[in-house]
């Protein structure tokens, strides 16, 4: 072939060496995407997909090697050139501006396309006006095509968490990039088999043998024989009052009411899971509890209201929540965000028992504790979000989608430590979690939410059992 008819790459990774510290990050990576192409990276946690994304967007300097765009080296330039030259990308992590509307997060990644300065903008002249109808105009026209149009409007903050992944990719295409780089675009979104509004619905009457509704406690089932295995916090379930109860919960964000009279107990030393899909109000649940949100209705923990209180007085209380997304302190090392889940306990005493419990759930961060939490995988940042979280040495732990975006294997071990956690330290566990599958094995109790409602509520047996939530769930 002519060598006027070889067309160059519109990337090419070069021997890409990408060190922190003596961890070696990115070992030599080389590889081309042509134009037009679509290509998968494909690895697992851990093995560096994340840091080369941020080494050709610019967020990190790789050690070695050259990153070509179109023939150009991109390296020595600055994040905001590269976005310009072409390259859009998503995070892993949501970094969208939580107070700003869908529309408004959107249009900010159209900015870099406009031909306004500083001086047309403040004095608000014509053509200024004009480019934002046309950013307006080909906003709404990206959120109409990922269906985003009825939250246009809303704030980013307290949307469902698939939903945000779909603003986020609206941003990113919004820069009419040249090249796209997704990070873990499907992570929290709803798996194939899943319709967009769950088969339990709202006004179906849940097919629950009596012993399985909610109750009191002669109510329930007989329990089974003791297996030895079995913690005496979980073994005891029943026979006293919940650790927590919320009754008639109602929450909303702004004018959009999401939870519509929500009830639910977790036992002292149980796991209860809450399932739904994308926007049944899960994620809110949570943050209900921790007094994150506004509500109406009661809530109680350890036989005291607690509801109106804020989060920091429920934290000292106990109550250590997990979010959606991690929330780490990236710029922290993993030791110091170990220091600071312990910091609102009330006795002050933080040694190094403290450190070598949660060490012994989880040594890969005895490994890293001196690296920054924001150069861990994915699996590891869920791990430290989860350790910060004992530390405070909590009697109910809120765990929010902790799968989200892990590997199989990853997901395995991490539900394998929070059950040791709930069996050898009594710690109660209120899950949130899409993965039903893997929910249902952990809980002793479970919930399924749908549009702010509880459709169903029994022992993971049970539910497993109902036809709606086999199909909408379980996939079979």
């Amino acid at each position: 072939m002519p060598a006027a008819a070889v067309r160059s790459p519109l990337l090419a990774v070069c021997d890409v060496t990408m060190r922190f510290g003596g961890i070696v990050a990115l070992d030599r990576v080389s590889f081309d995407i042509g134009e037009g192409e679509i290509v998968g990276l494909i690895g697992p946690n851990g093995a560096g997909k994340t840091t080369l994304f941020n080494c050709v967007s610019r967020l990190y300097t790789p050690n070695e090697g050259a990153v070509l765009l179109a023939g150009r080296s991109i390296l020595g330039l600055g994040p905001h050139r590269v976005a310009a030259l072409g390259v859009g990308r998503t995070f892993q992590n949501l970094a969208l501006f939580s107070t700003l509307t869908v529309l408004q997060n959107v249009m900010v990644g159209i900015h870099a396309r406009t031909h306004s300065g500083f001086l047309a903008n403040a004095l608000r002249l014509s053509g200024v006006r004009r480019e934002e109808r046309e950013m307006r105009d080909a906003a709404m026209e990206l959120l109409a095509f990922l269906e985003l149009t009825a939250v246009a409007h809303h704030p980013a903050a307290g949307l469902p968490f698939g939903t945000l992944k779909r603003v986020e990719l609206a941003r990113a295409m919004a820069g009419q990039p040249r090249l796209l780089l997704l990070d873990e675009p499907a992570g929290g979104r709803r798996a194939p088999h899943e319709p967009r509004h769950a088969g339990v619905r709202p006004g179906r009457r849940p097919r629950l043998r009596p012993q399985d509704r909610r109750g009191p406690a002669g109510d329930r089932a007989e329990e089974p024989r003791r297996d030895p295995r079995v913690s005496r916090h979980r073994w005891v379930r029943g026979l006293m009052a919940p650790l927590l109860t919320a009754s008639d919960l109602r929450a909303r964000y702004g004018w959009t009411r999401v939870l519509h009279g929500v009830s639910f107990d977790v036992e002292e030393g149980g796991i209860t899971t809450i399932l739904g899909a994308n926007g049944a109000g899960k994620t809110t649940t949570l943050r209900a509890v921790s007094g994150l949100v506004s509500t109406e209705g009661a809530v109680h923990f350890a036989g005291r209201r607690i509801d109106g209180r804020a989060p920091e007085d429920l934290v000292r209380a106990g109550i250590a929540h997990v979010p959606e997304g991690r929330g780490t302190f990236v710029g922290l090392t993993v030791e110091e965000n170990l220091r600071l889940g312990a910091y609102a306990r009330r006795e002050r005493t933080r040694g190094a028992d403290d450190f070598e419990r949660v060490y012994q759930y989880f040594p890969i961060l005895r490994e890293r504790r001196r690296q920054v939490a924001g150069t861990l995988s994915g699996g590891e940042q869920q791990m430290l979000a989860i350790a910060r979280g004992l530390m405070l040495r909590p009697r109910l732990l809120l765990l929010d989608e902790p799968s989200l975006g892990l590997a199989p294997l990853v997901v395995r071990e991490i539900f394998r430590i929070v059950r040791a956690v709930n069996r050898d330290q009594g710690v109660s566990v209120l899950l949130v979690e899409q993965n039903a599958a893997i929910a249902l094995e952990l809980a002793d109790h479970a919930y399924v939410l749908e549009t702010g409602r509880v459709v169903l509520a029994g022992s993971p047996a049970i539910l497993k059992q109902d036809d709606a939530v086999r199909r909408s769930y379980l996939g079979y």
